[in-house]
């Protein structure tokens, strides 16, 4: 088995059993829990022969972070709006959404996460990602809007936090809190007891000085910022619970939220109707914002088989 394959598509291998009951028997071989649980939790698995997004006259830009080089993309003219891609995909799964900006007037910045697509490296993790939204944000921000989905998105959420400037704010099949991220994966894949213990401990150092817990929940950081914000969820998301988005629109009163119907993980960032919601969204120069708990419901058309991005 590939041990670099994410939580998601280990849950879904027919040897997924075996692996349960390894961790469940860490007792015996802990060390190798231990390796398997930080591969599967920092190290995407990279989809090969990576291509930029398709993007009009889209411009590459070396961006070097922690001393590897990553590859940002602009395109477009006008206001900048920065978009952040979810975890094993690449800039390119948010090409339809770039292309609609695009047309509406709007620069297109976004990036591939170190370690995924024609970004350097073998593992990466928030801290990272942040570190290199921060220096785009130096470069091209403040920005009109920004767009993150699922794991992109908390970690643009993050950004927002620790400086980058951002009118407004859009998160597609984000999750709420780090530490859910954390506890869904250890439940996943059968992590327990000492071995859990110890899988905890490493991410708190790995992070320090900073709590995972406490410095990456989304709520509480999107608390402090409150600028418009548009949570977009499927109700039938299987990687990210819908029940995220609803304790995201607690987090100040300018969060609104879209649940659509039958498109999943990763369909909802090429879905027409979402595409447009999120544009009419960022071009809103009146502050309306969309009605809350608003839904789509989409055709059975635009339903798509889940992938491997979180």
């Amino acid at each position: 088995m590939n041990l670099a394959r994410s939580f998601r598509t280990i849950a879904q291998q027919s040897s997924f059993k075996a692996l349960r009951w390894g961790f469940s028997a860490a007792a015996v071989a802990p060390p190798l829990a231990m390796y398997v649980a930080n591969r599967i939790f920092y190290r995407p698995k990279r989809r090969p022969h990576p291509s930029g997004p398709d993007l009009p006259e889209v411009e590459e830009v070396a961006i070097t972070v922690r001393g590897r080089r990553a590859v940002a993309y602009v395109a477009g003219t006008g206001r900048p709006v920065l978009m952040v891609h979810g975890w094993q995909a690449s800039a390119a799964h948010l090409a339809v959404l770039g292309r609609r900006f695009i047309e509406a007037g709007f620069r297109v910045v976004t990036f591939d996460m170190p370690a995924h697509g024609k970004s350097e490296g073998e593992e990466t993790d928030i801290t990272e990602i942040t570190e290199l939204g921060l220096q785009l944000s130096d470069r091209f921000g403040p920005f009109a809007a920004a767009v993150g989905h699922s794991y992109g998105a908390i970690c643009l959420v993050n950004m927002l936090h620790l400086g980058v400037s951002i009118e407004r704010l859009i998160l597609l099949a984000s999750p709420a809190t780090y530490h859910g991220l954390v506890d869904r994966t250890c439940v996943l894949i059968g992590l327990s007891g000492k071995v859990r213990e110890r899988f905890l401990d490493r991410i708190n150092r790995r992070y320090a000085p900073y709590s995972y817990e406490r410095d990456f929940n989304a709520v509480t950081n999107l608390s402090k910022h409150p600028i418009p914000t548009l949570v977009i969820h499927d109700s039938g998301d299987h990687e990210i619970p819908v029940g995220e988005a609803e304790l995201l629109r607690h987090a100040h009163p300018q969060v609104n939220v879209m649940i659509t119907s039958r498109l999943g993980h990763n369909s909802i960032v090429k879905a027409p109707a979402v595409v447009e919601a999120c544009l009419s969204f960022i071009r809103d120069e009146t502050g309306a914002s969309p009605t809350p708990d608003a839904s789509i419901d989409m055709p059975p058309d635009d339903r798509h088989i889940q992938g491997e991005n979180r």
